[in-house]
């Protein structure tokens, strides 16, 4: 199931049942994301031993064009193609077009390690909160 692990996503990773994690946040000079936000300590030790794969990208806003996004993400070594296919897909994102869709949606819940029927699930969540007139959704989400 799609939701909230927060917290849980080194552990997932290091049990093998999760092969990509992804955290993201603000980015401005001078500022560091909390360990909330994104978990550098806790996965630092996993990056330095060659047990996790890190990589870091920073995009301007779309909606806000003085603001920039930071993503972090860490993958199990022989499922570092997931960032790469993650941030490429963001450079797209950024680049050509302001909102997510569900192919967006689909591609990053594939590459996160989920599988169908969560993500399906995740969709048909979304698209109730929008009959409901709940908005917001700004960012990739999952």
């Amino acid at each position: 199931m799609i939701g909230p692990h927060e917290g849980q996503e080194l552990d997932l990773m290091l049990k093998g049942r999760k092969p990509f994690a992804l955290f993201s946040d603000i980015a401005k000079e001078g500022y560091t994301s909390p360990e909330e936000i994104i978990p550098e300590q806790s996965f630092s030790p996993f990056v330095t031993s060659g047990q996790i794969v890190r990589k870091e990208r920073t995009f301007k806003s779309n909606k806000h064009p003085d603001e920039q996004i930071k993503y972090v993400c860490f993958a199990l070594p022989d499922q570092s193609w997931r960032i790469d296919a993650f941030l490429w897909m963001l450079d797209q994102f950024f680049s050509h077009h302001p909102f997510p869709n569900n192919a967006d949606d689909i591609i990053t819940g594939r590459l996160l390690g989920y599988n169908s029927h969560d993500i399906d699930d995740y969709l048909n969540k979304l698209k109730e909160q929008s009959h409901l007139g709940i908005t917001g959704r700004t960012k990739i989400p999952l």
